[in-house]
């Protein structure tokens, strides 16, 4: 069966680990869970350089793919000038709305490193152990909506993102709704899971039942039916 790869870490460091002339070094790791994840790695033999020359070339053609593109968070902004910037780390979201619209992406992207670093920093630990948990490798996220924002801004220190994603797993359609909690520490946007709910599902007005307003006396049981039969009513249309 060979390495199961179970974390996306350990795929990272296998890949950088496999890059001729290159050393990586374990680092970032507080947790000691991970420690033990990825010091695993080292009785797993590096990638072939064959083998590792085509999964570099794909994923520079993937790459470019995705940069032209627009962006997966429905913004009609190519991915360069929109979300791209925000998960390479080399800026930062100016709102609230921005940084869900980034950790979206990162979420149809499998990019759970982006996942965690945008979280709050008293949330970062339990985010790490939930990755396996979260993160549905057989979901493929087709379209997000912001249903509605609070706060937020680039003057806030807090702010909520309602929205909806629709996704399709198992050929089936489906939709993840949330009213997202999110907090400025430290001049950046972070995300709070804890402080996250499920926002209330919007229903139609239910109509009041109409009061029906007979032209005709009502006729009895044993009446004579109304169809001149000569039968009782309860004998014959009733």
């Amino acid at each position: 069966m060979g390495f199961q790869f179970k974390f996306s870490a350990q795929r990272a460091l296998q890949f950088t680990r496999s890059a001729p002339g290159l050393a990586s070094a374990l680092v970032g790791m507080k947790a000691e869970d991970h420690v033990d994840q990825n010091l695993a790695l080292c009785a797993e033999p590096l990638i072939e350089k064959e083998k590792f020359s085509a999964l570099f070339k794909r994923k520079q053609a993937v790459s470019g793919k995705n940069n032209m593109k627009d962006c997966p968070c429905g913004s009609n902004f190519p991915y360069t000038d929109c979300c791209g910037p925000l998960i390479r780390g080399t800026h930062f979201a100016d709102t609230a709305e921005d940084l869900m619209r980034s950790r979206y992406t990162a979420f149809s992207e499998n990019n759970w490193e982006y996942l965690v670093l945008t979280s709050h920093p008293e949330e970062k630990k339990e985010m790490a152990r939930l990755e396996s948990d979260l993160v549905d490798q057989g979901a493929e996220w087709k379209k997000l909506e912001i249903t509605g924002t609070h706060k937020g801004g680039r003057e806030d220190n807090e702010g909520r993102v309602d929205f909806v994603a629709h996704y399709v797993k198992d050929g089936i359609r489906q939709t993840l709704r949330e009213s997202s909690r999110f907090y400025k520490i430290n001049g950046h946007w972070v995300y709070s899971r804890k402080d996250s709910t499920l926002p209330p599902v919007p229903q139609s007005p239910m109509e009041k039942p109409k009061t029906v307003i007979r032209d005709k006396a009502k006729v009895g049981r044993n009446d004579p039916c109304p169809c001149g039969s000569g039968k009782k009513y309860k004998k014959c249309c009733l």
